[in-house]
């Protein structure tokens, strides 16, 4: 019993009555070591550890967080001495000298954020907390746009590729986010249908690129078609470019088979529209993914040839009018004409031999390749206006099913 002090004198040796030693000392008193307990609070956490301790005497406990709280920078201790490790939650105490009380609060957990950015900058805040959320924005270089993906590990996230915006929530460690922003080309064709939509709709499109510059688009009809830049600049309620496919359809349609050249009774605009007859002949998967998110484009057009009262038609492609194409009225309503711009490449180069569209399978061909504008004539009910084969224009039956169409889309 080591811990006990023994007050007295030595006596003679005490043999009992079967031998034994009775006690060395003749004993006047004896002092147990004083023992004190240990109480622990700890907010956001638990303890392990004794209850009590002696004097003279050490201990150890662990504080432990809860789920979503980590461990706290530091604790207070009274009644003895102490040591603390925020690292492992370790406490150790050691010569009490009154009942001893541990207080802690574990916060709330929180995680590093680390972030690359390849070609742009980001801002981002150093940390999130355990259930909260965060928000880590890019800024692309110039002659870069925003990645299409990026890479997060460590937590929940979405990515908004048209803004840079990433947001985090549910982080369950460190968390890293790595972007790797797309340079832009400055040859069209070697450019994604993605990055087009993004610097067209940024204004930026005369940075990169000249009217008349063409990227190839294999439709679903399974011929490959060059299209277009024949625009810049702000046009249709917001949108920044236009495109026209330069090879017209392969198959021909009629603008209105009751024969009318009033919009309301035309055939053909719904084909132009998304599952549309038009629509699906000539779109890719890729340009189609981008047209949806780039939403629809709203053009003007005379409700009849004879009728000068506008309305509006909106959807995915749409047919050019003929002010678009030309800066001279030839048939068109007046009242369609002044309300339209012509397009800026058809302005630099308003002649036949330009607005000329060839058939994908046949891309030489001169005759039989008249398509539709979408603007009805001004002079007469049933007639629409068309390009004929060598480009000039003229009146068509609205009837007709000897044309084909050689729309534009707007981003």
């Amino acid at each position: 019993m080591k811990d006990i002090k023994y007050y007295g004198i030595k006596p003679k040796k005490i043999i009992g009555p079967d031998g034994e030693v009775v006690f060395p000392y003749h004993v006047n008193s004896v002092i147990l070591p004083s023992g004190f307990t240990v109480t622990a609070t700890i907010a956001n956490g638990s303890f392990s550890g004794p209850s009590e301790i002696l004097e003279n005497h050490e201990a150890a406990g662990l504080i432990t967080p809860n789920e979503g709280y980590s461990l706290p920078s530091s604790i207070t201790v009274s009644g003895a001495t102490s040591q603390y490790d925020q690292d492992t939650g370790e406490v150790t105490i050691s010569n009490p000298t009154s009942d001893v009380t541990i207080e802690a609060t574990c916060p709330v957990a929180s995680y590093p954020i680390t972030v690359s950015v390849t070609g742009g900058i980001y801002s981002a805040p150093e940390s999130i907390q355990a259930g909260g959320t965060a928000t880590v924005t890019i800024s692309a270089d110039d002659g870069f746009i925003f990645p299409s993906s990026v890479t997060v590990t460590g937590a929940d996230f979405t990515y908004n590729g048209d803004t840079g915006v990433i947001s985090l929530s549910n982080p369950t460690g460190s968390v890293s986010v790595t972007a790797v922003c797309v340079e832009i080309n400055e040859t069209l064709e070697n450019n994604s249908w993605e990055t087009i939509r993004k610097v067209c709709e940024a204004g930026q499109a005369a940075n990169y690129w000249s009217l008349g510059d063409s990227k190839n688009v294999t439709g679903a009809d399974g011929y490959t078609r060059p299209v277009k830049l024949v625009h810049m600049g702000d046009i249709y309620n917001g949108k920044k470019a236009v495109f026209q496919y330069w090879y017209r359809t392969e198959n021909n349609y009629v603008w209105d088979a009751g024969g009318s050249n009033a919009v309301a009774d035309a055939d053909i605009f719904p084909m132009l529209n998304v599952g549309g007859d038009i629509y699906v002949a000539l779109m890719g998967s890729e340009l189609h993914t981008q047209l949806g998110l780039s939403g629809d484009t709203t053009v003007q057009v005379s409700t009849s040839g004879q009728d000068a009262t506008l309305t509006t038609i909106t959807g995915k492609l749409f047919l050019p009018a003929e002010k678009e194409i030309t800066a001279t009225r030839a048939y068109s309503s007046t009242t369609e004409f002044d309300a339209l711009t012509t397009f800026g490449y058809y302005a630099a180069n308003d002649n036949n031999a330009t607005r000329v569209k060839h058939k994908a399978s046949a891309p030489e061909a001169t005759t039989d390749q008249a398509y539709w504008t979408r603007s009805p004539y001004g002079g007469s009910s049933n007639l629409v206006v068309g390009v004929y084969s060598l480009g000039g224009f003229d009146n068509f039956s609205a009837s007709n099913a000897g044309y084909g169409v050689a729309p534009c889309f707007a981003f």
